[in-house]
């Protein structure tokens, strides 16, 4: 089943968006990627996103010739962006290695809604696993701001591993893959390398120890999820 929206903030009708659409009758330009993967998109949809409402409504160049161009994006990424703008859903299917890229372009976007729906995803992988490759880790961290709840996540659950199965991040690992067990501990080294990442696991294992902790995966209720001040979560009702 797709992913969709809460139902407190899904309630438009048909007969809404088709009036919204043909009040939205100017045509935004995104050129995205270093190819210029051209979308050529309704205005009255991309000011969805405070990002594009920024782009179009402050005066800025963008709002003027009705173009924007995202040279360092990812089309594949961006397309998945436009469609939850459109309809509200993450297609069916969704490639799980697609979550965090996704995720982290919505975090760009400031699209609360898309960015705990991809939460949701990528802890539910997440489930699956009893290791956490400290190389993903580490390009979650170079990739989010400080205060992200993907950064949050990656480093609850590198430390829950480390905690509860240790000797799968030391040489000789224990991981039956030849391929990961010898990357798992070489890539710890590159993750404890950057002081600022080493300090911040270090600190994880400060406040919560390493005994009965719980798989950050499965913690129940509205845990890693964005929202506005006031903002109630439909996990914790």
């Amino acid at each position: 089943m797709p992913a969709k929206r809460s139902p407190d903030t899904d309630t438009e009708t048909p007969e809404a968006k088709k009036q919204r659409f043909s009040l939205g009758t100017n045509i935004i330009i995104v050129n995205v990627g270093k190819e210029k993967i051209r979308h050529v998109l309704h205005e009255s949809i991309l000011i969805q996103c405070p990002f594009f409402k920024k782009c179009l409504e402050s005066g800025m160049r963008e709002q003027h010739e009705k173009v924007i161009n995202l040279p360092a994006d990812d089309p594949e990424i961006f397309s998945i962006i436009v469609e939850w703008l459109y309809t509200n859903n993450l297609r069916p299917g969704l490639d799980p290695r697609v979550s965090p890229r996704g995720y982290i372009a919505a975090e760009k976007y400031g699209i609360h809604e898309l960015q705990n729906v991809l939460m949701d995803c990528i802890r539910a992988k997440l489930c699956d696993n009893q290791t956490l490759s400290p190389r993903w880790v580490t390009t979650v961290w170079d990739t989010t701001l400080k205060g992200s709840k993907l950064r949050d996540l990656g480093l609850d659950h590198l430390h829950y591993c480390l905690a509860t199965r240790p000797q799968s991040y030391q040489a000789p690992s224990d991981l039956p893959d030849l391929a990961l067990a010898l990357e798992y501990p070489r890539h710890m080294e590159t993750f404890m390398a950057d002081p600022e990442r080493g300090l911040a696991l270090m600190f994880r294992f400060a406040e919560k120890g390493i005994s009965k902790l719980q798989n950050p995966a499965k913690v129940v209720g509205c845990v890693y999820h964005v929202h506005e001040d006031g903002e109630k979560c439909e996990k914790s009702r």
